[in-house]
C-alpha cells in the first residue's frame, strides 16, 4: 500500500478505508506498509528477514493470526506487537474464517 514514503493508489484503491485511516495515523511515511492475508487453517512456512535493519509492525485487523517467533507464541488477535523479522518465525491460522494483518515494515532505530 505504501513504499519509502509513498503510497500506491492502486492498491489503495483496493482498501480506500484502511489506507485514509493508516495515512490519518501517519504510517507509510518510511519503509513498506502492506496488507497479509492468511486463509483460514493454513499457515506460513518457517522463515526469517535476511538481515536485522528493520522492524516490523503487526496490526491485527481481522481474524484470529498467531505468530510462533523464536521460542514464543503470540496471539495477535486483539494488539500490535513490534518484531525484528530477522528471528525464525511463522504465522499460524487455525480459524475457519481469513485472518488479516497490517503489517508497517521501517528501518530498525538503533541501526
Amino acid at each position: 500500500m505504501a513504499r519509502d514514503g509513498t503510497w500506491l493508489e492502486t492498491e489503495c484503491e483496493v482498501v480506500s478505508d484502511l489506507c485514509k485511516k493508516l495515512k490519518d495515523l501517519g504510517f507509510g511515511t518510511v519503509g513498506k506498509t502492506y496488507v497479509s492475508l492468511l486463509y483460514p487453517s493454513s499457515s506460513t512456512h518457517v522463515h526469517t528477514a535476511p538481515t536485522n535493519t528493520q522492524l516490523s509492525l503487526l496490526i491485527p485487523a481481522a481474524g484470529t493470526i498467531k505468530l510462533r517467533i523464536a521460542d514464543q507464541t503470540l496471539d495477535l488477535s486483539s494488539e500490535m506487537v513490534v518484531i525484528d523479522p530477522s528471528f525464525e518465525k511463522e504465522f499460524i491460522n487455525s480459524e475457519p474464517e481469513v485472518g488479516i494483518l497490517v503489517v508497517v515494515d521501517m528501518p530498525h532505530p538503533e541501526l
